[in-house]
């Protein structure tokens, strides 16, 4: 449990996370995706256990202000796939 504690310290605390995202919200949506995103990127190797419990704090934030997350836009998958030279 070690890992997760330094993983949780990189990052904002939830409360605070939750009044940035609200604040941003209204001035600009994609600023909020960005946010998001660039949080996941944030968690690095720790992001199958910290990114969810993350999610799951500022989930009601998210859903009252109608701001999906990177995974329900698709962000978590590679938008091209580019065969190699080779197999042309």
């Amino acid at each position: 449990m070690h890992i997760y504690s330094c993983a949780k310290r990189l990052l904002p605390l939830a409360k605070m996370l939750a009044v940035w995202l609200w604040e941003t919200c209204h001035y600009c949506f994609f600023c909020c995706l960005k946010i998001l995103f660039c949080l996941q990127l944030k968690c690095g190797h720790h992001k199958k256990v910290v990114w969810p419990w993350l999610v799951e704090q500022i989930q009601p934030t998210l859903t009252e202000l109608g701001v999906p997350t990177p995974e329900a836009l698709g962000y978590d998958k590679p938008e091209l796939y580019l065969k190699k030279t080779e197999e042309f």
